[in-house]
């Protein structure tokens, strides 16, 4: 059931045609086999998943991978250009402007090629930017801090396995921070900081730092 269920996702990930989604894929595969307790082990799994969807990858996927390079894509820099405009937002309001101010920002960026792009009311397309824009400094210092926060307590699995003894509080330990690192890479391309995802992992954290103080003292 599991494995079906993930096959599912790795398909729904490529279908998607989305560069954020390849990035994701490859940084979980690297994640899955650097932290995995049997690393050979873990590079046979992410080769035999790669060669299982390798036949849904078609031309127009690759094309559209093969985009990710290419600084006059006007996807990928009229994302560039709202960060920057995120940019001299903040310097101005270093408070930010609250939730979907996006829809008053307008900039213009020339390119490599020495075309103009411009963009207006164009979303964040990223988390950091987001929070960033919405929240001002204070706000984004904020979101930093919950996300050292929740990285830390995931890192110190090896820890919580050593003080406990327990095997799945190890293992969920080390799962639960290939999840964080996954949203942390994919979030930089992704405006999804207000969504509930990231703040069930920010949670999960505190939860697993307590059951590993818990346990500890059994």
């Amino acid at each position: 059931m599991l494995g079906s269920f993930i096959v599912l996702l790795l398909l729904t990930a490529i279908g998607t045609y989305a560069r954020t989604a390849a990035v994701c894929l490859a940084v979980l595969a690297a994640s899955f086999v650097y932290y995995g307790n049997r690393r050979l082990t873990s590079v046979v799994v992410v080769f035999v998943l790669a060669g299982f969807i390798y036949p849904f990858i078609d031309v127009g996927w690759l094309d559209r991978m093969s985009s990710i390079n290419d600084d006059t894509e006007s996807s990928a820099m009229g994302r560039v250009a709202v960060w920057k405009w995120v940019m001299d937002y903040v310097a101005i309001h270093p408070w930010g402007g609250s939730f979907d101010m996006y829809r008053i920002n307008s900039y213009a960026m020339e390119l490599s090629d020495g075309s103009v792009l411009r963009v207006a009311r164009k979303a964040y397309h990223s988390v950091y930017f987001e929070v960033l824009g919405e929240g001002g400094f204070p706000g984004f210092v904020m979101f930093i801090a919950m996300i050292a926060l929740t990285l830390v307590s995931f890192m110190n699995h090896r820890k919580t396995l050593a003080a406990t003894g327990e095997v799945w509080l190890g293992d969920a330990g080390r799962y639960l921070l290939i999840a964080t690192l996954v949203f942390l890479v994919g979030g930089a391309f992704i405006g999804i900081a207000f969504q509930s995802y990231f703040y069930y992992l920010v949670a999960l954290s505190a939860a697993y730092a307590n059951l590993g103080i818990k346990h500890a003292h059994t």
